[in-house]
This record gives structure tokens, sequence and C-alpha cells, in this order.
């Protein structure tokens, strides 16, 4: 559970009970994605920085940056090995999960892309944004 008070929860659905807190960020957090392994997830906040957690226990393993304006959507590849984020400004990328580095980047032509998902092979990206139209990406690993 992300909010806009800079703070983030895990939860167990099953009792309610929390697993992890993230305390105070420096910005919001806007959005979350989970690797399809369940062992990490992604916080995306109102800086354009992304944080990888651990799901256990919230702990920090890395930032990527390189997004510039808030980060509204994320979402992992169904083989987690890559993570797509989208930003404010217009920009969809392409993120190796493991290294931390972008391999590619895209402009939508919407001011804001607010969802993003694979395709279950992982080769497409699907983004649709204040442009009013679905778009289909080439998401094949380079």
């Amino acid at each position: 559970m992300a909010s806009y008070d800079t703070t983030a929860k895990l939860l167990d659905f099953e009792t309610g009970r929390i697993i992890a807190e993230i305390d105070k960020q420096p910005k919001a957090i806007l959005s979350v994605a989970f690797a399809p392994d369940g062992q990490t997830f992604a916080t995306g906040n109102a800086a354009g920085a992304i944080e990888i957690r651990q799901t256990a226990d919230a702990k920090l393993l890395a930032t990527l940056t390189g997004n510039a304006g808030l980060l509204w959507a994320l979402t992992y590849s169904p083989d987690g090995a890559r993570l797509a984020s989208a930003s404010g400004e217009g920009v969809i990328r392409l993120w190796d999960s493991q290294t931390g580095y972008q391999v590619l980047a895209v402009r939508t032509g919407a001011s804001r892309t607010g969802f993003l998902a694979f395709t279950p092979d992982g080769n497409t990206l699907i983004s649709h944004g204040t442009a009013g139209k679905i778009q289909l990406w080439d998401a094949t690993p380079r």
C-alpha cells in the first residue's frame, strides 16, 4: 500500500498484518510493482526515482535514476528480467532488473502514462496514457 504521505506498508492480505514498512521518503510513492517471483518489489516516486526492495523486510537493494518527473506506472516482465517505468515526461524506460541499467527509452506522445503491462511472452509492452490511445512497444531483449 503506497501513499501520498511518502510512506508505504506491505500487508499480508489474509491476516491484515503489516509485514514491513517504508518510512517517510523525500517524495510521494506513486507506483508499485512486484517481481514475478515475489522476492522483490519496486516503488516509483514523485521525484522520478525507482527503489528496488526485498519483499520480506522492505530492505532497500537498489535505486534507479534517470526518469524525470512523476513515476506513474511500473511493471515487471513475466520472467522478471526487465522492469518498465512510465514517467510524467512522456517516456517509457526499460531497465535490466539485475543490473539496474536502462536498456531502452521511448517517447509515448502522452504527457502521462498511467498503465503499463507486458504480454505473457514478455516481448511486447502495452501502455495507455493521456493521449487516449493504447500503444504497443517492442520490448524484445536486445
